[in-house]
């Protein structure tokens, strides 16, 4: 079976919220933190919480984290953090919303276009992209879903 993106946590909870949103302030409140404080990456605990929120069906050669933030007036963006191993393809997929993703080190070839760190791409809603990690050192990104 070729492996597809696991998105449920933009599907809608009872009351409508997405289920990842949910996720995320559960985690949080597990460990005394709560949406609408200020907290860093460096906070104890927090990257406890980032591991929590490892996401189990990445990609082979991929990890993948819900980071724990939930952003926009409406709580409907979600952060996610990817590190590609050496030479690692994500496979051609799309996603039912739209990402904006940011390298932040190494380099990720889209089309056989360097991202390298600062680079980003921006994939509209049912637009279907693969990525493959640089053999050296492989990449990390930050992306956000919406």
């Amino acid at each position: 079976m070729t492996w597809q993106p696991d998105d449920s946590f933009l599907d809608p909870d009872n009351n409508g919220k997405m289920k990842g949103v949910n996720k995320v302030k559960t985690h949080l409140a597990n460990h005394g933190k709560e949406l609408g404080h200020i907290y860093t990456s460096q906070d104890a605990d927090i990257d406890t919480i980032r591991k929590e929120l490892e996401n189990a069906k990445a990609a082979p050669g991929f990890k993948q984290f819900q980071l724990p933030v939930v952003l926009g007036p409406n709580e409907d963006v979600l952060a996610f953090m990817t590190v590609a191993d050496p030479g690692a393809v994500v496979p051609s997929h799309a996603h039912k919303v739209d990402v904006f993703r940011l390298i932040v080190s190494g380099t990720a070839y889209y089309k056989g276009q360097a991202l390298t760190a600062g680079d980003w791409m921006v994939v509209p809603a049912g637009e279907s992209y693969s990525l493959t990690a640089a053999n050296n050192p492989g990449y990390v990104s930050y992306h956000l879903y919406w």
